[in-house]
Formats: structure tokens, C-alpha cells, sequence
């Protein structure tokens, strides 16, 4: 017995409107496609577009010589053997009276178009209200994935996880040589990991593969060149704009951190040279280097009354400092002042003489090592984060007293299997002939921490990799290069926990870090957690 949708052909015209063609077109596709699925028979499906004239559109699944059958934009079911589920009752007495053998006659196309135009006929005046539902319904609709689309393109750029991103934890395997080996180093005898870090960049025509396949080349003695280069200005600069095919459809910030992206060195405008000394000793069990703008006065100020106050407790001595840049743009207010005024006041402020943008943070990163070892060095833990973070900063401490300070350590929330933003409004998007292939493993850049004994050689290996525009993406490559894996810790929420447990400081006080926070969610989540008389 055949399926009671194998009789029925669709049609949808439209010649009143042709504004509202489209919708016709999507609500009957929509509906086809559910009837394709029903009958499995894809293959015995086709659709035929036709633009006829004096603004008549129609989309049909009827033969092609049916074509003017319509007056008004509606699209309906139609049989051709039975056409009378329109409602056309003579034609249904007409076809018991003929009897079953109709079936199996086919109509001919002249008498299927009287037949269809028939029921638009009837259909004319019964169908309105039914065409206004239809329509109305795929309105709502489109409006509803409009929506959603700029929903999640919005949650992307607010939590930006790459596409492809899980979270896994990873065995630590601490590279092998020593620190004098590791200064010493032989650009002919790469280690395993330095190998394996090359063969997980595809050799491709995208700008960045390009230019980390020949530093390769370089350290192993191929090509001639400066594996470490540190060249700010020069012809190389202007030079780098036709390597890359589409480099003028790229934003102007973009294009500036190509331009100089081997540029390493910038002027230390305000510094903090004791920050790690206490009692004539250079020791810091943990150092908290908060990345932030010059405008973020309250930001700030939240963290240094609630999480990021410096001490010694249990012994365990603890330091600030915030990471700076200059105000962006000739045009922006003029902050300097206030920012030094502010330094004078903690002794918690580094700027530096650059642009504090977000494709400057792997450059804020990069100097921020600079300064470690010329002035902390003899740090145990290094926690990186942003100023909107909030950290359970005895919990952290907690945590890391229980752990061997000579055994590396690489942890946060980490995304594995990522892959760069394509999404061109995103500030994570990244163009696909500056990179192509897949992201190391790595811990979110909203804040991680790893052992202050690893600073030296993240230093010495980033010299040998390219700068890249995604910060936390760059952190995990170097450590890629040394050999060691992030750990994930479930303490660590960088991209914040569900809606109901944000202002429940019973959930907070079972986390590491959480991103993000405004100042006054800081202040009063701290006030919570640090109340004796909590009760969880």
C-alpha cells in the first residue's frame, strides 16, 4: 500500500509581493523536506525554480508544465491523483466514481494545471488566514535564528573558546635538560619537543607557518639568519605587507602587530624594583601579575582590597604587580599622570612604553619575563590573570603548599583540540592566510599559573617562536616547546559557572579562580567568603 504522502506534489507561488517571495519559498521547502524524510526517497525528489514573468516566482515539485497555476503568494500541498484534499469535493466525487484505476493512470499535464488552478480558485479566500499563520510562523522563525546567531557569535567573543575546545588534563612531562643546557642551547640538536612542536604546524602559505617553518630552518642551520631576531623598524616591516594576499582587508590593529611583531623591547616606564625583596632576601612564594589597561582604576583597587592584598600568610610571602601598557591612540584621555600617581601610592604598577592593546598582551607577556628574571626570579608560582578575575587566593595557597616546588608545573583550565576563531567580528578571529591548522593544548588566558622556575626558559624559548596575536595560545606553544603539558585543575572556571552559583559564596569558596567579576561583585563576594561565620 503506497504512503499516504506519495500522492501529494507542492507548489508555492507568489506574484502579488515579490518582497515576500522568500518566505513562501522556505516555509514549502521546509515542509518538502519533512515529506523527503517521511518517504526516504531522496532520490525521486526535485525542485524546480522558475521566474515567471510580471513577477511571478514559483518554486514546484509538479511537472514542469505546470506553471502559472497561482495568483497569490501561498504555498500548499497539492495530489495529483486527488486533488480534492484541497477541498475540491467534485473532483473527489469525480475520482471514487472513476474507481481505483485511476491511480494507476497518470493525468495529463493540461488536466492537472485545470485541476490545481481549480483549487487556488477555492483556496483564494479559505487560505488567507491560513497564509498569514504560515507566513507569520516563518517570519518568527528566521527572526528566532537571526537572533540565536548573534547570540552565540556574542557568547564567542564573551567566552572565547575556540571551536573544538575540550577540557582534559594531561600528565606533566618536564623537559629534561638543565637550565645551563637549556641557556646553552644548540640550535643543530633539537629535543623531542621542539621537534614535535614543528611537525604539529602544518607547512603551509599562511604568514605565520610560513615564518616559524624557517626560524626551524634557521636553528637547524638550513638558512642563514637570527633565529631571536628583535627588529622594530627597517625595511623587513614594510616588507612583511606582500607576503600576505588579503593584508589590507585586515583591521588596522592587526596589521600593526604584523608590522612590528618582532619587536621586543620597549622603554620600562614605571618600575617596581623591590617588589620580591622582604627582609634583604629575593623569595616570593606566589606572584600575582595581573594583566591590565591604564583605565581600569576600579578594577584594581577591587583586587587590592580584596584577593590580591599582599602578605605573608602561613609564611608564605605573596607580591602584586599589574601589567601596563600606555593608553591606546593620540586621541584618548591622557592617563599617564593618574597612573603614576596611583604607582606612587601601591608600588604595584609596570608600564611600559607601548600601545596596551589586545594583540599587545603576548608582548605585555614577553616583557613581563624580562622583568622576572632581572628582579624575581627566585619566585616559586607565577599566577597570571586578568583584572575582572576573582581567586579564592587562600585556597590557591592552600593548594600549592601541598605541592613539590621543584617539579614543573603548567595548570588552569585547559582547551585542547581548539582551533582559530573564523568568525570575522570576533576579536579572537584570526584569518586564514595568517595561520591554518590546529592550536596546542593550553591553559585559558583569564588565569593560570606555573612555576616561577620555568620563567628563564619560557624566556629563552619564546625567542625562537614567532609572536602570535592570541596570547594564551602563544603561552602554550612555548610550553609546548619545553616539553610540558598543561594540567587542568576543576578549581579553575575561566569562562564562569552557571548563572544561579555566581553570588553563592559557598560555590565560590570550593573554586581557585573564577572569570568574570565586576569590582563590586569582587568586594562583596570577598566580604562573604572571608566571614567567619559562613556556613556551607
Amino acid at each position: 500500500m503506497p504512503h499516504p504522502f506519495s500522492s501529494l506534489h507542492w507548489v508555492c507561488v507568489c506574484v502579488e509581493s515579490s518582497r515576500n517571495c522568500w518566505l513562501c519559498v522556505w516555509s514549502c521547502f521546509r515542509t518538502l523536506v519533512f515529506v523527503l524524510k517521511t518517504l526516504q526517497k531522496k532520490e525521486e525528489a526535485s525542485f524546480e525554480f522558475q521566474v515567471l514573468q510580471k513577477r511571478k516566482w514559483a518554486v514546484e515539485f509538479l511537472p514542469s508544465g505546470v506553471k502559472d497555476v497561482c495568483l497569490e503568494c501561498i504555498c500548499v500541498p497539492f495530489s495529483v491523483r486527488t486533488p480534492t484534499l484541497l477541498g475540491a469535493r467534485r473532483e473527489r466525487k469525480q475520482a471514487r466514481e472513476k474507481g481505483r484505476e485511476r491511480k494507476n493512470s497518470p493525468l495529463q499535464a493540461e488536466e492537472r494545471g485545470e485541476e490545481i488552478a481549480f483549487a487556488c480558485a477555492n483556496l483564494r479566500k479559505r487560505m488567507r488566514g491560513s497564509r498569514c499563520l504560515t507566513v507569520a510562523t516563518a517570519l518568527l522563525t528566521l527572526v528566532a535564528l537571526k537572533a540565536y546567531i548573534e547570540w552565540t557569535a556574542e557568547e564567542e567573543e564573551r567566552f572565547p573558546t575556540p571551536h573544538g575546545a575540550g577540557w582534559h588534563s594531561s600528565p606533566i612531562t618536564p623537559a629534561q635538560p638543565s637550565k645551563e643546557e637549556a641557556l646553552v642551547f644548540i640550535p643543530q640538536h633539537f629535543n623531542a619537543s621542539m621537534q614535535q612542536l614543528r611537525q604539529s604546524i602544518p607547512r603551509a602559505k599562511a604568514y605565520w607557518n610560513e615564518k616559524q617553518h624557517r626560524i626551524f630552518r634557521v636553528l637547524e642551520g638550513d638558512l642563514e639568519g637570527n633565529a631571536s631576531r628583535d627588529e622594530c623598524f627597517g625595511s623587513r616591516a614594510a616588507d612583511k605587507a606582500s607576503k600576505i594576499k588579503d593584508f589590507g582587508s585586515y583591521s588596522e590593529l592587526y596589521r600593526n602587530f604584523i608590522l612590528y611583531d618582532e619587536c621586543r623591547t620597549f622603554p620600562l616606564l614605571i618600575n617596581q624594583p623591590t617588589k620580591c625583596i622582604s627582609s634583604g632576601k629575593n623569595h616570593t612564594f606566589l606572584l600575582l601579575a595581573i594583566k591590565s589597561l591604564p583605565g581600569n582604576f576600579a578594577a584594581r583597587q577591587a583586587v587590592r582590597d580584596t584577593w590580591g592584598q599582599e602578605g605573608a600568610p602561613g609564611g608564605l610571602p605573596i607580591r602584586t604587580v599589574f601589567l601596563l601598557g600606555t593608553a591606546q591612540g593620540r586621541s584618548g584621555p591622557r592617563l599617564q599622570r593618574l597612573v603614576d600617581y596611583e604607582s606612587q601610592l601601591f608600588g604595584d604598577i609596570l608600564m611600559w612604553d607601548f600601545e596596551d592593546t589586545f594583540f599587545n598582551l603576548t608582548l605585555k607577556d614577553n616583557l613581563f619575563l624580562n622583568w622576572t628574571l632581572e628582579y624575581c626570579r627566585d619566585v616559586s608560582f607565577i599566577l597570571k590573570g586578568d583584572d575582572d578575575v576573582f581567586i579564592n587566593t587562600p585556597k590557591v595557597l592552600d593548594y600549592l603548599g601541598s605541592l613539590d616546588v621543584q617539579k614543573p608545573l603548567y595548570m588552569g583550565q585547559v582547551m585542547a583540540n581548539a582551533s582559530p576563531f573564523r568568525i570575522r567580528k570576533s576579536k579572537y578571529y584570526v584569518p586564514e592566510s595568517y595561520y591554518v591548522g590546529p592550536y596546542p593544548s593550553y591553559a585559558g588566558g583569564g588565569g593560570y599559573i606555573f612555576s616561577g622556575s620555568l620563567a628563564r626558559w619560557l624566556h629563552f624559548v619564546s625567542r625562537h617562536i614567532a609572536f602570535y596575536p592570541i596570547d594564551d595560545v602563544y603561552t602554550g606553544l612555548c610550553f609546548q616547546a619545553l616539553g610540558i603539558h598543561p594540567e587542568t585543575h576543576p578549581g579553575f572556571q575561566t569562562f564562569d559557572i552557571a548563572e544561579k552559583d555566581r553570588e553563592d559564596p559557598c560555590v565560590h569558596r570550593k573554586l581557585l579562580l573564577v572569570h568574570r567579576r565586576s569590582p563590586q561583585q569582587t568586594l562583596q563576594l570577598w566580604k562573604r567568603i572571608t566571614d567567619s561565620e559562613l556556613r556551607c
